[in-house]
């Protein structure tokens, strides 16, 4: 039979990892442990690098970015003119 709190439990302690009490620390999840880890060094090196550095990739994302909506905008318009002439 389907117990649907008791799936909802059991998820909270295998999935969120939840604990019985605030007392209770438990072990050290490592994979949690190592993605922070992660960018913790990734925002280092970004400090590391610079402002200078950083800016160059921010403003070449944006091109990017600015490329897709624009591409985007113009295929939008390409339908809308195709819908409204019967073409």
């Amino acid at each position: 039979m389907f117990n649907a709190v008791g799936n909802i439990v059991d998820c909270s302690h295998r999935v969120l990892r939840l604990s019985s009490g605030i007392d209770v620390i438990g072990p050290v999840m490592w994979d949690l442990s190592l993605c922070l880890l992660l960018a913790w060094i990734i925002a280092f090196l970004c400090m590391v690098k610079g402002i200078k550095t950083t800016g160059k990739v921010m403003y070449n994302c944006l091109r990017v970015v600015v490329l897709y909506i624009k591409c985007y905008f113009f295929c939008i318009n390409l339908l809308l003119r195709g819908l409204w002439c019967d073409v």
